[in-house]
């Protein structure tokens, strides 16, 4: 093959329908009005008055418990529930996917789920996981975010955690 050009017709066809599909791809109403997610954050839910507000932000934010300080280099235990005073939803179509912890805005570990790991339809339940990281810097700046099928991202608030040598 010289000078580019690709010699086989069949070969040269398949080539221009890829680019011409990724083409129509791109041009698509679809694709140009894709947007950033919206990141849903913890409210503390003592200050919200309706109950059926309360239990949407509960069962949809992911809590942190860990110890403030951690050993470099040593695994440390993480905890990540979501929902703490309500549960939620293991239905088929609307369930919590995943749990991702962040130290800042690295991504240190995640946990998938599939619809009926926790329960099955019609059932309620907290997602939780143990994650166990290794600390290589001074601190740790530890945020979770949980996915919701029906309802987007929800974001805890952030804990620290001081690493000692």
């Amino acid at each position: 093959m010289g000078g580019g050009k690709v010699k086989d017709p069949i070969i040269s066809l398949s080539i221009n329908l890829f680019f011409m599909i990724i083409y129509v791809s791109c041009k698509s109403k679809k694709f140009k009005e894709a947007k950033m997610p919206k990141i849903n954050r913890y409210v503390d839910i003592d200050s919200v008055e309706r109950e059926s507000k309360k239990d949407y932000i509960d069962r949809h934010s992911p809590f942190i418990t860990c110890s403030s300080e951690a050993k470099m280099g040593e695994k440390f235990p993480v905890v990540v529930k979501v929902g703490n005073e309500y549960s939620h939803p293991d239905d088929f179509d609307h369930y919590i996917e995943g749990v991702q912890l962040y130290n800042g805005e690295t991504l240190l570990a995640k946990a998938d789920f599939v619809a009926g790991t926790l329960g099955g339809q019609d059932q309620k339940s907290n997602a939780e996981v143990v994650f166990h990281i290794v600390p290589t810097t001074k601190k740790l700046k530890l945020v979770a975010q949980a996915y919701c099928t029906k309802h987007g991202i929800w974001e805890s608030d952030p804990v620290s955690v001081e690493v000692v040598s």
